[in-house]
């Protein structure tokens, strides 16, 4: 299936109806891109279970920022995300 969109002025991009039909995306679930041979591609991430990222960031002996915690969060999630 080959499907044209348009990149808008902010960078974003509309995934047409049938591609959200078929692959079943919702409104919320995430998209992630990655690069390929032939330029990258889009595919779908499947939630994870909480029991999945339990014990993800360690524990910690002083204050980190909250900031500072969504990075990490995000890398190991991402991190697992690749198995």
């Amino acid at each position: 299936m080959t499907t044209l969109t348009k990149v808008t002025r902010n960078f974003q991009i509309t995934l047409p109806e049938e591609v959200r039909q078929q692959f079943k995306i919702r409104l919320g679930d995430s998209i992630a891109i990655e690069r390929a041979d032939f330029g990258f591609r889009l595919h779908k991430v499947e939630k994870g279970k909480l029991e999945d990222f339990v014990g993800a960031l360690g524990s910690f002996e002083e204050k980190v920022p909250s900031t500072e915690l969504q990075k990490m969060w995000r890398k190991e999630f991402e991190k697992r995300g690749k198995r």
